[in-house]
């Protein structure tokens, strides 16, 4: 397993690191909200990447959900 800490935009890290890597999957946590100004990383994986996304659903109120707003 290899874990990649990056500076940047970060769907165009997540899309660096997979081409760099040679990725054979990402792994993806997401709120399942495609909304505007949200997603934008889930979006940019499924069109641009050339490689499989796994979109593992995150609940309201989980570990995850605190850690993306900062609560």
């Amino acid at each position: 397993m290899v874990v990649e800490l990056r500076c940047g935009d970060p769907a165009t890290r997540v899309l660096d690191a997979a081409e760099e890597t040679s990725a054979d999957l990402v792994a993806l946590a997401w709120h399942q909200q495609l909304g505007a100004g949200r997603a934008e990383v889930v979006r940019r994986a499924v069109a641009e990447g050339r490689f499989p996304v796994l979109l593992v659903p995150v609940a309201q109120g989980s570990v995850a959900d605190r850690g993306s707003t900062g609560r």
